[in-house]
């Protein structure tokens, strides 16, 4: 596997092997046309997309975007629980 990932002697954390695995998964299932569905139904499952909004609060105005993501990274310090985890990195931003 590390030859494959052509990792060197240092060491990767969990989330650095994650996005090297599952980019050069997505390239080598990118080569054959065949191969498009098993690409698609891993990566989908790996893959999301976070709506964002900002709006003014003097004004109202909003503006709405979509950011992909691939991985969610969480903040954990300071919670207690994945679900607070993800609470807390889709609260609203003071």
């Amino acid at each position: 596997m590390a030859n494959l990932l052509k990792l060197d002697d240092e060491q990767h954390d969990a989330l650095e092997f994650q996005i090297l695995l599952f980019g050069k998964m997505e390239k080598l299932l990118s080569y054959r046309d065949e191969w498009r569905n098993v690409k698609n139904a891993i990566m989908n499952r790996f893959k999301g997309v976070i709506r964002q909004t900002i709006s003014c609060k003097k004004c109202g105005m909003a503006r709405h975007s979509e950011l992909p993501f691939n991985p969610l990274c969480l903040v954990i310090d300071k919670v207690k629980s994945l679900s607070k985890a993800i609470e807390t990195c889709f609260a609203p931003e003071q």
